[in-house]
């Protein structure tokens, strides 16, 4: 069985290690970023699922995701974007995130977002 691939962008170091760990114990792929990317890099990185901060260091979170969900090539990819903004519901509504965690996030909900849109990839 192929691993699936997530992405995650996520420029606070404790957040990014601790959300690779849980990860890595599921079983997957694990590929990181600590700013933004480009739409492009993103496609050619195709992973199978991303986990994105709304506040980076250069670029807000949302406006990445609204470019990746309005790239018809990246489109389709599922995005969770994590905040510690108390906007985050309107914010992820905004910017197309299929869904979103408030930071501090359980760690269950996490684990139960991330095999959902895993799952859901398959009949992408």
């Amino acid at each position: 069985m192929i691993k699936k691939t997530v992405l995650i962008i996520e420029d606070d170091p404790g957040i990014l290690e601790t959300i690779e760990l849980i990860l890595s114990g599921m079983n997957i792929h694990v590929m990181s970023a600590p700013e933004a990317l480009e739409t492009s890099e993103v496609y050619a990185l195709a992973p199978d699922l991303i986990i994105l901060d709304h506040w980076l260091h250069k670029k807000l979170g949302g406006d990445l995701c609204l470019a990746l969900k309005t790239d018809p090539h990246t489109k389709k990819i599922p995005i969770i974007m994590i905040s510690a903004d108390l906007n985050i519901a309107n914010v992820a509504r905004y910017s197309l995130a299929d869904a979103y965690l408030a930071k501090p996030f359980d760690i269950d909900e996490l684990v139960n977002l991330t095999q959902k849109y895993l799952d859901e990839s398959v009949n992408v």
